[in-house]
């Protein structure tokens, strides 16, 4: 579905020369004073970046690091985000046995052309392939 979306869009701006966000996927992870945040945009010409910013203790602290991908590393990138089936995935993941009072809480939000989001989120609970999410994003 995101795909067809970004395939239209792209199609609609490629005459234009706009370098556009084309998608937006937003990851954050922390707990306990440790936040971590990686966003993934992808633009119109093909090509992606990726924005990490680290902050420990105090907020106003932040350490900021970009990764910019070509059109070949970006057509990667977006396979691999696609193989992690976010869109099957529950908007809530939800800690089953235990009831934890302090642990990790993650969110991954995602904008489409549109404007469209879609939102997911757990404490203590995470998707199967979570060694792939943290990967992808370069943060756990």
């Amino acid at each position: 579905m995101i795909a067809k979306k970004i395939m239209q869009w792209v199609k609609k701006q490629g005459s234009l020369g706009v370098k556009e966000n084309l998608l937006e996927i937003r990851f954050r992870v922390g707990g306990f004073g440790i936040s971590n945040e990686s966003k993934l945009t992808f633009f119109s010409d093909g090509t992606a970046r990726r924005q990490i910013i680290r902050r420990e203790d105090d907020c106003s602290k932040s350490i900021k690091s970009f990764i910019f991908y070509d059109e070949a590393q970006t057509k990667t990138l977006y396979g691999t985000f696609l193989a992690l089936e976010t869109e099957e995935w529950p908007s809530t993941f939800e800690e089953k046995k235990y009831e934890t009072l302090d642990g990790t809480q993650w969110g991954l939000i995602i904008t489409q052309p549109d404007g469209t989001t879609r939102t997911h989120d757990g404490s203590n609970a995470y998707p199967d392939n979570w060694k792939d999410v943290t990967a992808l994003f370069g943060i756990s």
